[in-house]
């Protein structure tokens, strides 16, 4: 058995290390993440991320599944060009929001609502 999101089940399907066949088990869903203090970003649509995403001093978020999504949201919103420069990656959600929780200005972490809740309510 293999506990993996879909594109890694992918990947080793194509490669024939797993059967193709697969049961969802769950999702996680993405979550938004400011130091305290500081101003929530408006995420009520598309266009309201779209601002706030562009407005952000720098954003932050993981190199697994969760931040390859948020990346190719970006691309599919058409912004990812205008806010490469100032975006940070890390390998996990805990390192994003400590880097969240470091800043100064208005950095916005991305990931994983269960590394989001879970690091936040240690921080």
């Amino acid at each position: 058995m293999v506990i993996a999101p879909p594109a890694a089940l992918d990947e080793f399907a194509a490669a024939g290390k797993v059967a193709a066949e697969r049961a969802n088990l769950g999702r996680v869903g993405m979550g938004v993440a400011v130091r305290p203090g500081a101003p929530v970003p408006d995420i009520s649509s598309s266009d309201a991320l779209k601002r706030s995403v562009l407005a952000a001093d720098s954003i932050v978020f993981n190199r697994a599944s969760s931040g390859i999504y948020f990346e190719n949201l970006l691309k599919k919103m058409e912004i990812y060009e205008q806010v490469q420069a100032k975006a940070t990656r890390y390998a996990d959600g805990a390192a994003v929001m400590e880097h969240v929780l470091k800043g100064k200005g208005r950095e916005i972490g991305f990931g994983p609502v269960t590394e989001s809740c879970s690091t936040a309510r240690r921080a």
